[in-house]
């Protein structure tokens, strides 16, 4: 295998993997951020960071049982679309 296609294959995981991982924070955030659409218009940020420490802080939050947004199934759609597009296109 030359040189350049390792590099090329080499460069193609890491955006790859970079991708998921902006996929998936982005979906981790914008749950968090929705916070039963209590949070998700507030542009009052003293107020949620407030709201947040009370819950015991991000280290701390349980999110189990919160509903997601729209938003974050559009997330986690895209990651869906992406893989399932990258899956059948090696695939072929």
């Amino acid at each position: 295998m030359n040189t350049k296609t390792t590099q090329s294959t080499k460069e193609d995981a890491f955006l790859k993997e970079r991708f998921i991982a902006t996929i998936v924070l982005a979906g981790v955030g914008d749950a968090i951020g929705f916070n039963d659409g209590s949070w998700e218009f507030c542009r009052d940020g003293e107020r949620i960071h407030k709201e947040l420490k009370e819950m015991g802080g991000l280290s701390k939050i349980n999110v189990n049982g919160w509903p997601v947004s729209d938003d974050t199934v559009i997330c986690c759609n895209t990651w869906l679309t992406k893989n399932f597009v990258d899956y059948a296109y090696c695939n072929l």
